[in-house]
């Protein structure tokens, strides 16, 4: 019984195995890689991409966490408590 069950695992862990996959590069770490390479080996520097964010030009009040103001936030007649469901879990 005891050869039996080993040889069970080993096929198991076989075929697990055998769908294992190594991780690989992202798309912006393959077009990071490139960059460098075009600008160390062909000496064109190019510009990096934009990356995605938001700029703030100017903050006139401190950040209030569901307020606006001292107020609570109001959207369609409600408080914001009262429209948005919240999931806390």
């Amino acid at each position: 019984m005891s050869k039996r069950l080993v040889a069970i695992a080993g096929c198991l862990l076989v075929a697990l195995a055998s769908n294992a996959r190594a991780a690989g590069p992202s798309p912006v770490e393959l077009a990071r890689s490139a960059r460098w390479a075009t600008a160390k080996f062909a000496g064109v520097a190019a510009p990096a991409p934009a990356e995605p964010g938001l700029i703030v030009r100017a903050n006139n009040d401190p950040v209030q966490r569901n307020s606006r103001g001292g107020q609570p936030m109001r959207m369609g007649g409600g408080g914001v408590q009262e429209t948005w469901i919240v999931n806390s879990g």
